[in-house]
């Protein structure tokens, strides 16, 4: 259950993992990393009261991260 502005929302966020009880990370496989994966990031942080969240591409040639800190 997920609150906001002290309303419960209907559709929940829920995000890939939740590591360590503090840091939100997203799991991706696209070809990059684009704007709307790091505004879904900002979103869950925004709702959960987390400060850091990391997007993890496996779709690129090699790994790629972003960092999305609040």
């Amino acid at each position: 259950m997920v609150t906001y502005k002290e309303k419960v929302l209907k559709s929940p966020y829920i995000a890939d993992f939740l590591v360590f009880d503090d840091i939100i990370l997203e799991i991706k496989s696209a070809s990059i990393i684009i704007d709307a994966h790091i505004a879904q990031a900002i979103s869950y942080l925004s709702v959960s009261g987390k400060k850091l969240a990391l997007v993890i591409n496996f779709g690129e040639r090699s790994l790629t991260w972003k960092r999305v800190v609040l």
